[in-house]
């Protein structure tokens, strides 16, 4: 399995990708960075896209191209503020399915549902309402991805800025169709992955609160 995280050449340089390396993810994950100014080091690979939040979904591709190449059974894909608890993320079942994570609203429907999604944060973009949408694992707390599944999101254009939603929108109609698989794991969040929010917070990610979370003893 290929652990990797989706960083920048901010959290390179602000400490982020540090703070994994000296507390849960020493020695077992890779860094994917875009296009950049920096000097990469041994566990990070600069990948032929943008570097900028819109370009996520690009590099989610760019990491799917390269794990399908080296034929990963499964991919493991979280976030620089994602504090991963190991032991529980390599028994929580993934092999048994080709898409598995913390899904949100319609995983337990039929599959379409309208939803209002935001614009991206960083450019206060009016909210947008999509119509007849698939459901998708949350890209803060980390999804695995099988090689089957990753071989379609390497060969799709993104159509959306949101990383999660994208993958969730490539992956659909196979899983739909009964060609991939996928579970929505009812103890994902705060068993398996404990995901930094600043959702309804004014406040910025700060890598000490990686730190905070190995001294508690979640590792």
């Amino acid at each position: 399995m290929l652990i990797a995280i989706k960083s920048c050449e901010r959290d390179a340089r602000n400490g982020a990708n540090q703070a994994i390396r000296d507390t849960w993810g020493k020695n077992r994950v890779i860094f994917f960075l875009g296009r950049t100014t920096v000097v990469p080091k041994d566990d990070e690979i600069e990948l032929d896209c943008p570097d900028d939040y819109d370009s996520l979904p690009l590099k989610t591709r760019e990491i799917a191209k390269l794990a399908s190449k080296k034929n990963f059974s499964h991919i493991f894909l979280c976030d620089t503020d994602s504090f991963v608890i190991l032991d529980r993320l390599y028994s929580c079942g993934f092999e048994q399915y080709d898409y598995m994570g913390l899904f949100g609203e319609g995983y337990n429907g039929d599959g379409h549902f309208d939803h209002k999604i935001s614009g991206p944060w960083d450019r206060k973009a009016p909210d947008m309402m999509m119509r007849d949408v698939y459901p998708w694992a949350s890209g803060g707390h980390g999804y695995f991805l099988s090689l089957a599944a990753a071989r379609m999101v390497a060969a799709i254009e993104p159509t959306h800025w949101a990383e999660d939603f994208c993958v969730g929108q490539i992956l659909g109609p196979a899983i739909e169709a009964g060609l991939l698989t996928s579970y929505n794991h009812p103890r994902f969040n705060g068993y398996v992955v404990d995901h930094f929010s600043t959702t309804g917070q004014n406040k910025t990610y700060d890598p000490q609160w990686m730190h905070e979370r190995f001294r508690e003893g979640l590792a």
